[in-house]
Formats: structure tokens, C-alpha cells, sequence
């Protein structure tokens, strides 16, 4: 019987902001002229010790007095990072706008400490509710730099959606299988919990302490179809919150593999109320973003294998919103 490939404690530390330290108001702003009034709501994050020093991070948020609760009734208004002495190192300021009671958006962040083998860093994820698809979550990664803590470059070097970025290992793929390929020397791997859409995938992203970079965990080339190689999609982890639907049945195209092609058998389940369907593994070209000071991941092109009611018939790759939702997985905000 086949089980989901799953990374259980990732969401746990992925969204530690609920744990940090109490919210307490410590000032009000003046009413604004739809006559609501907007609170400065302070919390403390940390200590955070690295390399010996110990850091803070502030989250300055903006809350809606009186409003009923909801997501949309607070939004990250300014995050600082402050030394040991309380000496502000960094500082990122959200705009927000009204839309009638509620903020046309809500930014919340987290930090963790993003621990390797050499060295340690800070992680500092936002997320956006609501957001067009790939713009719910961005990332930041601090160390130090000439001896103090500073922002890492991003991957790849062109602010664009395309971009070739950078990396320091590949994976082959052939027909008989994969071999891992490293082409530089070692660097720490860290893990992101990064949300598709749908779900949840762990991607790998690589830490260059020495020269302050983040850079590619992972890219997979593969042979055959022409000369050479060429790129594909890398097989991801799957951390997932299913929302089955209260039809009676749904429906879904099942790939033998992960492509659409003239030719191609395609299996038609029919996934009845309260089916078992386990998710095993999701394949894309997790593509970096710059946007900013911050880091975003895409997934074009992606894919999902499942496995319903431990049937090896219907056993194979879905991708799609009809298909996705088919299963569990609609298109929604982050599960927080």
C-alpha cells in the first residue's frame, strides 16, 4: 500500500506567529473618514540568537477597531529587526488600503530560524490574503554579512518571471532512473513550505553563507527526445489539507505521466463521497520570482500524483482546477 509522501512537522514551524508573544495595543490612530478607527497592534518576536547575538523582530499591525473578526480586520503594517541593543537593522514598511470595514488585503509574517550545518540564519515568511495565484507567500533570508546581519541575494539575477537563476545541482533523469549531481562544493539545504494554490509542497533552496546568496536546490534535466537535455519539473514533498466535496461522485483524468499528449491513455475515476485518496508526490519547475527586497515561487505546469482507494488502476497524475478540486484540493487562500 502506497503512503503520502508528507514532511509532517513543516507547517509547525512554518507558521509560528500565532505563538509569539501576546498582542498588546499601544496606540491608537486618529478615525478615518469612513469613521473607523485604526489601532497600532505591537508584537515582539524572539530572541533569536545568531552567531552569538541575539536579535528581535517587531511586527507593527494595523487592526480595525470594533470590527468583527475576521482575516481581513488586521494587516502587517511594519516589521523591524532590532540588535541586542534594540538598534533597528532592517525595516520593511505594507501600505494597506480600506476597501468599505475591511483592508482590501491582510499580510501576516512569520519568523523562524533557518538552522544548517554551518551556519544559522533567519527566515522570514509573508503571506497575502487574499492573492492572485503565486503571490501568496513571499520569503526573505537574513545572515551576516561583512560581519553584520543583512538581507541574502535572491535567486537567479534578472527580476523576471523566466529567469535562469542559479544553482548547485541538478538531477538526471533517464530511463532507468535518477542520480543526484552536485556541481558545487557543499552548501546547507534548507527547506520551504511553499503553497501552490491548492497545497503544500516542500521545496529545497540552498544557503551560501560565505558570500551572502541563496541560490537553486534543485533543478532535473532529462534525456532522451532530441539531443541533449532539457529541463523538467522535480518531484516534490505534498503537505495537504483535503476539502472534499458533498457530491455523491466526482470525476478526474488520471495521466499515466506527468504530460498531456496526443496519444496518451487517460483513465476517467470516478471518485466517490468519502473515497481514500492519498497524495504522493507533486512535480514542477519551481520557479523563483524577485519582487522587491522579497523572493516568490511559481509552479507552472504543475502536477499531481494520487493514488484512490489503493487501486493501482487509479494510480497517476492529475493536474487542473477541475481535476484538483475533483480530489479535495480547490483553488483557495494558504491554510493558516
Amino acid at each position: 500500500m502506497r503512503r503520502a509522501e508528507l514532511l509532517s512537522g513543516a507547517l509547525a514551524a512554518f507558521a509560528i506567529l500565532s505563538l509569539c508573544g501576546a498582542q498588546q495595543p499601544n496606540r491608537t490612530e486618529p478615525a478615518t473618514k469612513s469613521g473607523m478607527t485604526i489601532e497600532n497592534v505591537e508584537q515582539q518576536l524572539g530572541r533569536f540568537t545568531i552567531a552569538g547575538q541575539s536579535f528581535t523582530i517587531t511586527l507593527q499591525n494595523r487592526h480595525i477597531a470594533g470590527a468583527p473578526a475576521g482575516i481581513l480586520v488586521q494587516t502587517l503594517g511594519k516589521l523591524e529587526i532590532h540588535d541586542q541593543s534594540g538598534a533597528v537593522l532592517y525595516q520593511k514598511i505594507f501600505p494597506y488600503q480600506l476597501e468599505g470595514s475591511r483592508f482590501h488585503e491582510s499580510v501576516t509574517a512569520s519568523v523562524r530560524l533557518l538552522a544548517g550545518d554551518n551556519l544559522t540564519g533567519l527566515l522570514v515568511t509573508y503571506a497575502h490574503q487574499p492573492a492572485q495565484p503565486g503571490t501568496e507567500q513571499s520569503w526573505q533570508v537574513f545572515g551576516f554579512r561583512n560581519g553584520k546581519l543583512a538581507l541574502f541575494d535572491q535567486p537567479g539575477a534578472e527580476p523576471a518571471t523566466n529567469a535562469r537563476a542559479q544553482f548547485t545541482g541538478v538531477l538526471m533523469r533517464t530511463p532507468n532512473g535518477g542520480a543526484p549531481m552536485i556541481m558545487r562544493g557543499p552548501l546547507d539545504t534548507v527547506q520551504l513550505c511553499a503553497w501552490t494554490g491548492n497545497f503544500y509542497v516542500i521545496v529545497p533552496l540552498r544557503v551560501d553563507w560565505r558570500s551572502g546568496k541563496l541560490l537553486v536546490g534543485e533543478r532535473c534535466l532529462e534525456s532522451g527526445g532530441g539531443p541533449g537535455l532539457h529541463e523538467i519539473g522535480c518531484d516534490m514533498r505534498v503537505e495537504a489539507e483535503r476539502v472534499p466535496s458533498n457530491a455523491e461522485f466526482n470525476f478526474a483524468r488520471i495521466f499515466p505521466t506527468p504530460e498531456e499528449q496526443a496519444g496518451i491513455s487517460v483513465q476517467h475515476a470516478v471518485i466517490a463521497k468519502g473515497a481514500d485518496v492519498q497524495l504522493l508526490k507533486a512535480r514542477s519547475i519551481a520557479t523563483w520570482v524577485q519582487d522587491g527586497d522579497v523572493m516568490r515561487l511559481q509552479f507552472p505546469d504543475l502536477w499531481l500524483k494520487v493514488i484512490i482507494d489503493n487501486n493501482t488502476d487509479n494510480e497517476g497524475w492529475i493536474h487542473g482546477e477541475q481535476d484538483l478540486a475533483a480530489v479535495g484540493l480547490p483553488t483557495r487562500s494558504p491554510v493558516q
